[in-house]
């Protein structure tokens, strides 16, 4: 058996990153880091709007009646719940 050949991963350093791109360290991160999440952000909005308007209820009211045991956690809700709480975490991250 014939061995593959690849071609070896070039790392860039920070500094030759920056020299490619011609940007500074922290507008890469925002380009790298920011933007995606602003983007997730706005996907996460979209959906727990439409489980809160197919609910009739806020999130927060949700995640109340879960913790008091008043509503049961059904695979639909989980994921309405799983999307608020990471929205939550991103808003603070952007903030």
């Amino acid at each position: 058996m014939e061995a593959v050949k690849t071609k070896p991963i070039q790392v860039l350093t920070t500094a030759k990153a920056e020299a490619a791109v011609g940007t500074s360290q922290s507008s890469m991160m925002d380009r790298v880091i920011t933007k995606p999440m602003w983007v997730l952000k706005a996907r996460l909005v979209r959906q727990v709007r439409l489980f809160e308007s197919r609910y009739e209820m806020s999130s927060e009211d949700m995640l109340k009646e879960l913790r008091n045991g008043t509503s049961r956690e059904t695979a639909e809700i989980s994921k309405w719940m799983q999307n608020y709480l990471v929205l939550k975490k991103i808003a603070a991250f952007l903030k």
